[in-house]
């Protein structure tokens, strides 16, 4: 998620790590809305490996529960098909590039089935959702049965656009979304989820990538899961690269991998509706942030150089 939230939700002690850096107090890590003018894309930024486990035994499972009644089968279908066709990509591919102490990357290869991966509920914890509300939504599609317990999977709590957060401040103030870990969801096992909103009717302007860029349409002609899905990608990757934040990569400001571009989109294709994408992923286009592809140039303990590209080579 984007810049650390130093905020209400901090957890455990300051914990020492082995390599590269000390990592402060453990995080819940948001995307902050865009806030009216693009930083400076730099040439080079830096990431640094802080010792913790990476989700890289095997391929992640991305786990959708639909919040909200206001979801259409298409809007499930736009969340779907860029979750279930991203694995194996080349943009995937960036995600793929980071390593544990051991050497191990992260597979190319992500897992989501629509009907075996994804659930949905109505409104059974209103529509202003806390953390812990959002914690429980989790919880509850596990007790359930709906879903499994994956200790190496991401549940993504995705809302439709009559809902809101006030968590870590607020959905379109602070946050666009963010991801996290828990040990209450399941006891016993460690659990990452994420919030991701839908801000089509809410703050277009401040969490929806293609308004950002100046656009009144978008290529899936929805403005609210169109810049959910570049918000899904941020958190996603994050969660795969650091799913105990600040444990694993972070940059030396203890941001992640999603945080270094954020907001930048690189070379758009104008589509017929008007408006502008960056991926074709699967059967449909996408516009998504950049993400930082780490190089081969190590330059301070366990820390390399990486660049904001739309995908490899």
């Amino acid at each position: 998620m984007n810049r650390s939230l130093l905020a209400s939700v901090l957890i455990s002690c300051l914990a020492v790590s082995a390599f590269g850096q000390a990592a402060p107090t453990n995080q819940i890590h948001i995307v902050r809305p865009y806030a009216g003018q693009k930083a400076a894309l730099a040439s080079v930024y830096t990431m640094t490996y802080n010792g913790g486990p990476i989700i890289n035994s095997g391929p992640m499972t991305v786990y959708t529960i639909f919040y909200g009644s206001a979801w259409t089968q298409t809007q499930r279908q736009i969340v779907n098909n860029f979750l279930h066709h991203l694995g194996g990509t080349k943009t995937y591919n960036i995600d793929a590039g980071y390593f544990d102490g051991t050497g191990t990357k992260i597979p190319n290869s992500m897992l989501h089935d629509s009907v075996l991966d994804a659930t949905n509920t109505a409104y059974p914890h209103g529509k202003n959702l806390s953390d812990a509300q959002i914690q429980q939504v989790v919880a509850d599609a596990i007790k359930k049965g709906k879903l499994p317990v994956d200790k190496n999977g991401l549940y993504v709590v995705m809302t439709d656009p009559t809902v809101t957060s006030s968590a870590l401040g607020g959905f379109c103030v602070t946050q666009c979304g963010y991801h996290f870990n828990s040990s209450t969801i399941a006891p016993g096992n460690d659990i990452k989820y994420a919030f991701v909103g839908n801000a089509g009717n809410l703050c277009p302007q401040g969490c929806s990538a293609p308004v950002v860029i100046g656009d009144s349409a978008s290529p899936n002609s929805d403005l609210g899961i169109d810049g959910a899905i570049s918000v899904l990608w941020h958190e996603l990757s994050e969660a795969v690269t650091d799913p105990d934040p600040n444990s694993a990569w972070t940059d030396p400001t203890y941001s992640e991998i999603g945080d270094e571009c954020a907001w930048q989109f690189g070379n758009l294709r104008t589509l017929a509706n008007g408006s502008h994408a960056n991926q074709h992923i699967g059967a449909r286009d996408y516009l998504i942030q950049l993400m930082p592809l780490l190089s081969t140039t190590k330059v301070g303990p366990d820390t390399w150089e990486t660049t904001c590209v739309q995908r490899t080579k």
